[in-house]
């Protein structure tokens, strides 16, 4: 479990807190769903419920649970029960999602806690709580008339998201795949380990090629956890599952700082088409693709159109009905690229206010980094059958680099930070000399042949 996990659940969550029960004492232990209430959560979690309920081998133990004995959750004694049956076994706790020391430790955290619907777990909610709220004061202070931009996940197949307006509402809703922290942390960690860092006087990083390729050589476990991160990607849409490991403390410095950011540049590109007017009632159809179905080749989890994403195990046997169809926004290339370039300034708009300069600069290079990754899974998928990251209406990864690179230059204008170091330069180095040193294992994963040396 990563740090960001951790250190949110505990933490973070505690955003959460309803605002009337801490006024009034009120809450007694009671959970409240945003779902009861409002419309647009209402939707989600109807939709949630349709589609786990088809395909059960998409579920947590949240979901499951729910999907078992509806609305049984009404308090905290009933929820810590619920995440205390995730981790069976206190041998295993490192891998639980919650284990029952943190379980403990975060019920006497909080008083109360509204959760969006009955289908999110409480960890997923929280981690984005603590990166919405931030968002959200940079909103607030630069975009005075736009609307809060509200999130909700569902099992998308990828790790990317949609913002959408939901029928009977007039509120903006953002659905994020269940599964983007697995992506921003294995890569994340597998790039920030791969850069040699030294302290005496100062922290040194070693960037050259020579540097980079002597430490992955000396480590190889980097090179495995990354191509199996990769590898994943390609053939599932997701990272989810892929090997990570306990960094040493300045190696997990700088991951900590760089996975907030990858998070926080996902979220904000879509909070950007909430911001910019993009989410109307101009619909297409989304479909949902299973990526942890068992027995799948790459071959049959590739998208015969990129816009539809399929919700069942194979292309031949769709889930028909409303449960496998959600209606979203039919952008232009243009507007994606209007997104990432203020999705880029709000993140760092949100870094700003931190006031860690080490971290703004990380930050900047993490988007830069978002897109490389993407860009390499591209060229994987292609060549093996698997999922791709760009489509008609999404430009390249590749396009996308070069539309954020005078967005860059405008916002370093106001940073001195950003001015003096340029983080996307050492990613650059460590990306490059990781991926070839990796593109041997991913090939094999994948079924590819190896390339041919010159």
């Amino acid at each position: 479990m990563s740090w960001r996990a951790k250190y949110l659940a505990l933490v973070c969550v505690i955003n959460t807190l309803s605002a009337w029960a801490l006024a009034d004492g009120t809450c007694a232990g009671q959970i409240t769903y945003q779902s009861d209430t409002d419309d647009a959560y209402k939707y989600l979690e109807d939709q949630q419920r349709q589609i786990y309920k088809q395909n059960p081998h998409l579920t947590d133990p949240y979901s499951r649970a729910e999907l078992n004995q509806p609305r049984s959750v009404a308090s905290f004694a009933e929820l810590k029960a619920r995440a205390l049956k995730a981790c069976p076994d206190p041998s295993l706790r490192a891998s639980c999602v919650l284990d029952p020391d943190m379980v403990d430790r975060l019920m006497k955290e909080i008083p109360c806690l509204i959760l969006p619907t009955r289908f999110e777990s409480p960890l997923f909610a929280s981690l984005i709580e603590g990166y919405s709220d931030e968002l959200d004061k940079v909103r607030a202070s630069h975009f005075t008339k736009s609307p809060v931009t509200r999130f909700g996940s569902l099992p998308t197949g990828t790790f990317d998201a949609q913002a959408i307006l939901p029928p009977n509402s007039n509120v903006p809703l953002v659905i994020l795949n269940r599964d983007i922290f697995f992506f921003t942390g294995a890569l994340s960690k597998a790039i920030s380990d791969s850069i040699p860092i030294t302290r005496g006087g100062a922290v040194n990083l070693d960037y050259s090629e020579t540097g980079i390729r002597r430490r992955l050589r000396d480590h190889p476990y980097i090179v495995n956890n990354f191509a199996d991160a990769m590898s994943r990607l390609v053939r599932q849409g997701s990272s989810s599952g892929a090997i990570e490991v306990t960094l040493d403390e300045e190696h997990n410095h700088m991951h900590a700082r760089l996975v907030t950011a990858m998070d926080r540049f996902l979220i904000s590109h879509e909070e950007a088409h909430v911001i910019l007017g993009h989410v109307s009632d101009q619909w297409v159809e989304f479909r949902l693709a299973g990526s942890r179905s068992k027995g799948t080749s790459v071959q049959v989890l590739k998208l015969a159109v990129p816009r539809r994403k399929v919700l069942s195990p194979t292309l031949n046997s769709l889930a028909d009905g409303p449960s496998t169809t959600l209606k979203a926004e039919l952008r232009t290339r243009e507007q994606e690229l209007q997104a990432d370039a203020l999705g880029f300034k709000l993140m760092i708009w949100s870094e700003e206010v931190e006031g860690d300069p080490i971290g703004e600069m990380i930050a900047a290079g993490a988007p830069h980094i978002v897109f490389r990754v993407l860009d390499a899974a591209n060229a994987y998928g292609s060549a093996a059958g698997g999922w791709t990251f760009s489509d008609a209406n999404h430009p390249s990864p590749a396009d996308r680099i070069k539309a954020l690179s005078p967005v860059f230059d405008e916002v370093a204008k106001a940073s001195e930070p950003l001015r003096e170091v340029d983080f996307r330069i050492p990613f650059d180095a460590a990306f490059n000399v990781l991926l070839a040193e990796a593109d041997p294992q991913i090939r094999q994963n994948l079924g590819l042949p190896r390339k041919k040396t010159k």
